[in-house]
């Protein structure tokens, strides 16, 4: 029996929020998996041709965008930042978003093994960018990118307290973009657990649900809670790290007894826990709880942390983190209803 259009949309959209097997979704409407099949790549491609009123970048008036991005971090002159993500069955994403989290450009044709400068060069918004389409606005990116005047890297081995105040900018702007990846891959769990169907069908449900995403943060549609992103927000808004730090990220040599009166261990720690959460852990390997020793690639929690100090903070972020494998080990457990200690297997 053939779905109504109505019907069709949201069939589509309950795929999108599941993310399950075709036969899940089929079954939950009573058609045959080809029909799910075809009504998922009808609609997806419908609503993906939309992309060029809900996908682009305001040429005509970049001035609150980039006030939106300058009230992030004070930094100048840049409209949005760009990385990419992987989708799977593997592709390797491009997207450049703004600072309401809203995407205004995405490329969604290259495998996951494509190097994100060659599908940079090779995509439009390149081309555009080398025209001087944007004049003298900028874009920001990791340091994975080529420096160029219209794209902003972070300073590799930053020495002075210019260098470091430019890269601590960059990098809590920048993360607008992981920010938004998370945001949007929460949304529609299907780009997180992966899609058996064909190439072009799978490019058409990225953009869809790029499009989507967009309509539903001018809809301030609410998200499931997460309070990962509070322990995040008290770092960032915590009290200015610029003069206390000063002292310390002028020169490499350890602080005088005078500097000390202002610099103390928990600054310290709280600069660093900031670079490594605008990071979102690219350059750490793991983290883990106080049963694992402290390592320069595995986190763990402080001991004895003071309450209401920034080592509790510290604690609190990391947990956050941590809090994953947890969060994992409950979806796997709750998807397929069983507990890991019955089974028995032999490797």
């Amino acid at each position: 029996m053939a779905l109504a259009p109505m019907n069709q949309v949201l069939f589509t959209l309950r795929f999108y929020a599941l993310g399950t097997m075709l036969i899940s979704v089929a079954d939950m409407f009573g058609v045959s998996v080809s029909s799910a099949s075809r009504t998922i790549k009808n609609v997806s491609y419908a609503i993906a041709g939309l992309s060029g009123s809900f996908l682009k970048i305001p040429t005509n008036d970049l001035v609150e965008t980039k006030m939106n991005m300058f009230k992030i971090a004070r930094f100048h002159l840049v409209f949005g930042a760009i990385d990419c993500t992987h989708v799977y069955f593997s592709l390797n994403v491009q997207a450049l978003v703004n600072a309401d989290l809203k995407f205004m450009d995405i490329v969604a044709r290259w495998p996951g093994s494509a190097h994100d400068c060659n599908i940079f060069r090779n995509s439009r918004l390149y081309a555009r960018l080398e025209s001087g389409e944007f004049n003298n606005n900028a874009i920001l990116e990791d340091s994975g990118y080529a420096l160029k005047s219209y794209m902003l890297t972070p300073i590799l081995n930053p020495v002075g307290r210019i260098k470091m105040l430019y890269n601590e900018s960059q990098i809590r702007t920048r993360n607008i973009i992981e920010r938004c990846f998370g945001v949007w891959k929460r949304r529609f769990p299907v780009l997180s657990l992966g899609m058996r169907l064909q190439l072009k069908t799978v490019q058409a449900i990225i953009v869809a649900t790029a499009i989507l995403h967009n309509i539903c943060r001018d809809m301030n549609e609410d998200l499931p809670e997460d309070n990962s992103d509070d322990v995040l927000n008290q770092l960032n808004e915590a009290e200015d790290m610029t003069e206390t730090l000063a002292p310390v990220v002028e020169s490499d040599k350890p602080p005088t007894e005078k500097q000390s009166e202002n610099v103390n261990h928990c600054d310290q720690l709280r600069y660093n826990a900031l670079q490594i959460s605008q990071k979102t852990c690219k350059e750490i390997s793991n983290t883990g709880d106080s049963g694992y020793p402290l390592r320069p690639w595995l986190l763990t929690p402080l001991s004895d942390p003071i309450p209401d100090t920034l080592e509790s903070l510290f604690n609190k972020w990391l947990t956050s983190i941590r809090s994953t494998i947890e969060r994992c080990n409950g979806i796997l457990k709750m998807k397929f209803r069983l507990h890991i200690y019955t089974i028995h297997l032999n490797y």
